[in-house]
């Protein structure tokens, strides 16, 4: 193989390597998030907020609200995001694999 075509394939593993590298601490971060109320509650992941206006004049509404949007974060992460970052998981490390045959690493 042409020296220069091996230098391509190696910084394109290394830059899947990064990606699988950051994408499962993002995975840990979503598993992490669902089993803590605090960070469910928190803007660590992007928001389902509704938009409502000012906010509710009860506070007793403010409460069920906000119940209601952190049940939906979790689901959304449950159903969505961890399944999402389980299939680039399963992608990047095939295409790391298919390119360390070619690159015989």
């Amino acid at each position: 193989m042409e020296p220069r075509k091996v230098v391509v394939l190696e910084k394109r593993l290394i830059k899947l390597n990064h990606k699988l590298i950051s994408r499962e601490a993002q995975l840990h971060l979503l598993h992490e998030t669902t089993n803590n109320d605090l960070l469910l509650k928190s803007r660590i992941l992007s928001s389902v907020h509704p938009k409502v206006g000012k906010g509710y004049g009860y506070m007793d509404l403010e409460m069920k609200k906000a119940a209601i949007l952190a049940e939906a974060r979790k689901r959304i992460i449950l159903e969505c995001s961890i399944v999402e970052a389980n299939r680039d998981i399963l992608k990047l490390g095939k295409e790391i694999s298919d390119l360390e045959k070619v690159t015989n690493f």
